[in-house]
């Protein structure tokens, strides 16, 4: 009844990998490097981590997805 994330860094992220792993059913995130697609679709939420930082102590966290593949992906996987 566990349920596993598997967290990937960029240099393991292959469609090869992510099909195995949805095979599997398990979930992944992956930490992409920065980029001009990824920056476009974190905009939105890095804006409300801004706000956000100003209203509480620490550190704030927001997460969020969009659809997105690399060029040497197969298809375009949420992100």
């Amino acid at each position: 009844r566990a349920k596993i994330t598997v967290r990937l860094d960029a240099g393991f992220a292959s469609s090869e990998l992510f099909d195995v792993l949805n095979e599997l059913k398990l979930d992944y995130m992956v930490a992409m490097p920065k980029n001009s697609k990824l920056s476009a679709n974190a905009e939105w939420h890095m804006r409300q981590a801004r706000a956000a930082q100003g209203l509480v102590e620490g550190t704030c966290s927001f997460f969020g997805d969009c659809q997105y593949a690399a060029t040497t992906w197969s298809r375009e996987r949420r992100n």
